[in-house]
């Protein structure tokens, strides 16, 4: 989970609340075999964090 010292800016907050829960969404959908690894590529929406999100599914893909 994604801890907040107060200091973010709004808009960053924003981001990456919506980050942490599509990265858990995806995450959840892979567990029941909804998704291939790509698939979940395909299902990020654009952004500033695209990569971080990708690094982030891929290190819980290769972990589990």
């Amino acid at each position: 989970m994604l801890h907040y010292n107060g200091t973010l800016p709004t808009e960053l907050t924003r981001q990456l609340v919506l980050t942490e829960k599509t990265i858990m969404a995806l995450y959840q959908l892979s567990l029941r075999g909804c998704c291939t690894i790509m698939a979940l590529f395909k299902l990020i929406l654009p952004g500033s964090w695209l990569v971080l999100t990708g690094k982030t599914i891929m290190a819980l893909y290769y972990y589990y």
